[in-house]
């Protein structure tokens, strides 16, 4: 978990908060989002792998860490625009 939290603050949180700003004043920002998408996904699977596979099943026991959890929904659908405003951008 610390990992996770770690990568997200170190990396994914700024590219993330980069990101935002530059669409915000209407500039692409593609690469910025894909790679704070892409970490902040992997780390979030590696962890409840990792839960998965120590605990003998998913740490999701209270509605606080399924509401985390829920939060990460936006996460791929994000990174699957991004992935094709990218190959629009590159035809």
């Amino acid at each position: 978990m610390w990992a996770s939290w770690a990568a997200d603050l170190v990396f994914a949180s700024p590219a993330g908060m980069l990101f935002a700003w530059r669409r915000l004043h209407g500039r692409r920002a593609t690469a910025w989002g894909l790679a704070s998408t892409a970490v902040s996904l992997t780390t979030a699977g590696i962890v409840y792998h990792v839960q998965q596979v120590f605990a003998g099943r998913f740490l999701i026991d209270s509605a606080p860490a399924l509401a985390v959890l829920a939060s990460w929904v936006a996460c791929p659908i994000l990174f699957v625009l991004l992935v094709i405003e990218a190959l629009d951008e590159e035809t």
